[in-house]
Order: C-alpha cells, then sequence, then structure tokens
C-alpha cells in the first residue's frame, strides 16, 4: 500500500514538473510571438518560430482580443487536429469549444500592443503525455491487482488441490490398515 502511495505522489509530482515546463515553454512562444509582431525583427524570428512550432507538443490556439479563432484555422492554432471537412463555420465552433476547454485549465496568455491594447490571447493546454502520466500509476495498480489475484487464486487451487490428495491418501492408508 506504501509503495502504491509513493508511486501516485512521484507520478503526481513529474506531472506538475511537466506542467511547469510546458508553461514556460508556452511563455516563451508567445514572447517570441509578440516580438515577431514588430516589422524590423520579423525576418529573425520568423526563423525561431519556424524552428520552435515542431517542438511544441501541446495545444495552443490563437485568439483575437474577444476570443475568437483568427482565420485561417489550421495556422492559428498548434496541435489541434482540424477536420477540413467540416465547414469554416463548423471548424470555428470546434474550436471555440477546445478554447473553453483550455479556458477552465489555464489562463490564456494575453499579447499587448505597445499602447497596451489586448492584440491577441494564447490558448494552451498540457500535452496528451501528460494525462497518459497521471494516469499511469493506477493503470500499474490495476495490473498489479490483477497479478496479485491471479496469483491468490492458483495458490488457492494448488493448495486445495494437494488437501484433497491428503485427504485422499489418508483413506488409502485407513483402508490398507483395517484390511491388514
Amino acid at each position: 500500500f506504501g509503495i502504491f502511495i509513493s508511486m501516485i505522489l512521484y507520478t503526481q509530482s513529474l506531472v506538475r514538473e511537466l506542467i511547469e515546463i510546458e508553461q514556460k515553454t508556452v511563455k516563451f512562444y508567445t514572447d517570441i510571438y509578440k516580438r515577431y509582431s514588430d516589422p524590423i525583427l520579423a525576418e529573425d524570428y520568423l526563423f525561431l518560430i519556424d524552428n520552435i512550432t515542431p517542438t511544441l507538443s501541446f495545444p495552443i490556439i490563437i485568439t483575437d482580443k474577444s476570443d475568437k479563432p483568427i482565420y485561417p484555422y489550421d495556422q492559428y492554432s498548434i496541435n489541434i487536429h482540424i477536420d477540413t471537412s467540416l465547414t469554416m463555420e463548423e471548424q470555428k465552433q470546434f474550436l471555440i469549444e477546445n478554447i473553453k476547454k483550455m479556458k477552465e485549465t489555464y489562463p490564456p496568455i494575453i499579447i499587448e500592443g505597445p499602447d497596451g491594447k489586448v492584440l491577441q490571447k494564447f490558448y494552451y493546454s498540457h500535452s496528451f503525455l501528460i494525462d497518459k502520466l497521471r494516469f499511469f500509476p493506477f493503470v500499474e495498480i490495476l495490473i498489479v491487482i490483477t497479478f496479485i489475484v491471479i496469483g491468490y487464486i492458483a495458490f488457492s487451487t494448488i493448495r486445495r488441490n494437494e488437501e484433497s490428495k491428503v485427504w485422499v491418501g489418508m483413506a488409502k492408508e485407513a483402508a490398507h490398515q483395517l484390511g491388514t
């Protein structure tokens, strides 16, 4: 029981560390993106954005100041699979639903202009890896419990089998003694 509790606590601490790393990464990405909006520095930062974006493993949706997804949707979202067979309005609704879920998890990172006005918002969530890691100890515990139950059943069956052999042996011995 102590091993199970320590395993869960350790895994949850790893999940918290990964979430912090992802939050720092998305903050770094938005800082670069903010500087990218400066036309003078755009060429240098475009290179950085093109090289950093493929390394991100968590979903990001970039919206305008009123939380509406920016069109073209596939260019302003990262690690979000948008079904291209849907109409533009259906794609927009899909992204709005994802934004609602992301709002519940983390506050958006707001990009402000030099005058302090909100230009864009970056909504993000943690990666699928964190969800898998979060539930991993419970899966391990379930597997261990399954093996324990199977072992107990096997041991009980073997023990009952040996007990019946002992009784059969004792009955044969008693019959032999009575016969003599």
